[in-house]
């Protein structure tokens, strides 16, 4: 175990190079590393990956049917609950269908949809479009975008989590 350093050391045990780390390197340091963590919590590109969605969960399968708000551009709506899912139309067509989690990167809470098909975050105020990408509030990333299949004979959307 190291010693504690006096102001007389002129280097302190385990160093490999034999300098001391000076107070002013030592806190650069941590405010560097803190700042790479934040960071790397609040990330996600929105795109896939990993994220709030557990990773083997599997697939859901959603009759559009039964949200019949589908059938416009622009609308959001909220297919499962645990963990939280929603599907979003932005355009026209069944490759104009995304599905992505409501999960906030930032720490995990669901989001809400709002009446406008906006999306918010109830914890910090980031806000999303009806695509789950970050638009404003407190920075973070987009929500993460879970790969989506449709089946146009049957009117079925296969979500794939994690």
């Amino acid at each position: 175990m190291g010693r504690v350093m006096s102001a007389d050391d002129s280097k302190c045990a385990g160093c490999e190079v034999g300098e001391a780390v000076t107070r002013r390197a030592f806190l650069a340091m941590a405010a560097t590393s803190a700042a790479a963590l934040a960071l790397a919590g609040c990330g996600g590109s929105g795109e896939g990956g990993t994220g709030p969605v557990p990773p083997g969960v599997g697939e859901i399968n959603i009759t559009l049917g039964d949200f019949p708000a589908l059938v416009n551009v622009g609308a959001t709506v909220k297919v499962r609950s645990s963990p939280p899912v929603a599907i979003s139309r932005i355009a026209s067509g069944s490759a104009g269908l995304v599905a992505f989690s409501l999960s906030c990167t930032h720490q995990g809470t669901t989001t809400n949809i709002n009446d406008n098909f906006t999306i918010t975050c109830p914890n910090h105020g980031a806000r999303f479009n009806a695509a789950g990408v970050w638009t404003g509030g407190q920075i973070t990333g987009s929500l993460v975008r879970l790969p989506v299949r449709v089946n146009d004979a049957s009117g079925v959307a296969t979500v794939t989590l994690g």
